[in-house]
């Protein structure tokens, strides 16, 4: 996929350059990466975009104006977390389109609720994931401990 076709929602004057991930995390960017440059609670990702640009960044992703020109495109958006999850989803393809997902919210019961889902659906000869608080698993497999609550869109994206 090229950065045109990923981002045309965004910006339209864009290069054909071919997109090989996308990250909110400076140490995984690489070449042709897009860089979501996001205001953390103890970290902001605009302190590596000159890191991120030096490992080949295709572009760089942000909600404020920044007060460098830099070599490649920056895009500014209104809501990272709308545009993250939005350019994820597209990057994967849309997996969540393919499959039948349910979603638990609430105050108490999530994680009974999910493991009695998988476990229904275990016996109905079907392959579930859960993407809880304890942990993610696949086919009751446990794939990694759940660093969050709820993983963020580019996570639950790419696992899917």
């Amino acid at each position: 996929m090229t950065l045109k076709e990923l981002l045309h929602n965004y910006r339209q004057d864009l290069p054909e350059t071919e997109v090989k991930g996308i990250t909110q995390n400076s140490k995984e960017a690489g070449q042709g990466y897009v860089f979501f440059a996001i205001k953390g609670y103890t970290v902001d990702g605009h302190d590596f975009i000159d890191t991120v640009i030096e490992r080949g960044a295709a572009a760089i992703i942000t909600e404020q104006d920044l007060e460098k020109v830099y070599p490649i495109p920056v895009i500014k958006v209104a809501d990272m977390n709308a545009a993250l999850a939005d350019v994820a989803c597209r990057f994967y393809g849309n997996p969540a389109e393919k499959l039948n997902v349910i979603g638990i919210s609430g105050t108490k019961g999530k994680t009974s609720i999910s493991y009695l889902i998988e476990s229904v659906l275990f016996a109905a000869k079907r392959a579930p994931a859960v993407f809880g608080t304890i942990n993610y698993r696949l086919n009751g497999q446990k794939i990694s401990k759940a660093p969050n609550t709820t993983p963020e869109a580019l996570v639950l994206q790419k696992m899917i």
